[in-house]
């Protein structure tokens, strides 16, 4: 359901209810709630419906709300595409690329190129997997592993990749001593890891200071190709359950990196509601109780209810009301 459409669903429930129609203040309001998220599917638009209602009616009998209060406008990108990168920035991508020139240098000597530019000091990318397949049988699967993405080929513009452990051939030492004090490898057991491993950790490192991916910085390393670089870097990490926006030039607008949160948002989709988390774990573990229980008592599941998950909640009463005011829409 659109802007456009839930606003014509929500005046129609707001004149039912007597009230004048959403203003754009309250729309704004009401869908930069979190719980906006919760209602993404065709059987759940009568439920977003009201509540936009519900906060449209919470914005109206704020009390002391004022225009400065007000949250920002929501705004809309034309066809769901991104911003062109200014023409600064892929000068900016040439420099990026220019600082890690001393790394390339590097891989390319530990796996035998010849230290010049041209077609013929390089690997090309549907190379790589024999190249690396004879390097791993001549390496020790020993120490250390880290993984490491092999190109495979192109696919729409995107590097192709297969994830392999590459070892390092020994154990290094802890980071610290037991004065705690900073361990690290000389330059001499530096020189010692195999290849593989050291090619992997300076593709992850590549990776994680540009926003390009791993497989990526393997092509830069020994094909000799500059693959284009995030101007705005948005993407789903799983270990905060949320978006993570990676900005990394101080001359990006925050006109652009808005733009870009909000096509990239509406291209992954809302976050999935989880509901073995917050209110509606309680819906979840009520609703499993009482079908293998139908008798239990609300004392009786608060008692289970806390000892499996301590701490939660603070009273019987704030569990039930939690309970009954989630089930409508769980």
């Amino acid at each position: 359901m659109d802007d456009q459409l839930l606003r014509l669903h929500v005046n129609q429930l707001l004149k039912e209810k007597g009230e004048k129609q959403i203003t754009a203040r309250e729309m704004a309001y009401a869908l930069a709630r979190d719980w906006a998220a919760d209602y993404h599917g065709p059987t759940e638009e009568d439920d977003l419906v009201a509540m936009t209602v519900e906060h449209c009616l919470e914005w109206r009998s704020a009390p002391g709300k004022s225009g400065d209060a007000a949250p920002l406008e929501q705004s809309r990108v034309a066809n769901g595409k991104l911003p062109e990168p200014p023409a600064w920035w892929q000068l900016q991508e040439r420099e990026i690329w220019a600082r890690y020139e001393g790394e390339r240098r590097e891989m390319r000597m530990l796996f035998g190129l010849p230290d010049a530019d041209g077609p013929e000091g390089l690997f090309a990318l549907e190379e790589l997997f024999d190249v690396f397949s004879e390097v791993a049988r001549s390496e020790r699967d020993e120490g250390d592993w880290v993984l490491l993405e092999v190109p495979l080929g192109w696919d729409e513009m995107q590097v192709v990749t297969e994830v392999w452990p590459a070892w390092r051939g020994f154990h290094a030492p802890p980071p610290v001593d037991r004065d705690g004090g900073r361990c690290e490898l000389t330059p001499a057991a530096r020189a010692t890891e195999q290849r593989l491993y050291r090619l992997a950790r300076a593709s992850q490192r590549i990776a994680d200071e540009t926003g390009c991916l791993p497989g990526e910085a393997v092509v830069f390393l020994l094909c000799g190709e500059r693959p284009l670089l995030p101007y705005v870097d948005v993407a789903y990490d799983p270990r905060y359950r949320g978006y993570v926006m990676v900005v990394r030039d101080r001359r990006i607008p925050a006109r652009d990196v808005e733009l870009h949160y909000r096509v990239l948002r509406d291209r992954l989709g809302p976050l999935a509601r989880r509901p073995q988390e917050g209110p509606y774990l309680v819906v979840e573990f009520v609703d499993d109780a009482w079908a293998a229980e139908p008798k239990l008592t609300w004392a009786e599941l608060y008692e289970r209810f806390t000892a499996k998950h301590p701490g939660r909640y603070g009273s019987m009463g704030s569990f039930r009301q939690t309970f009954y005011s989630k089930r409508s829409r769980a």
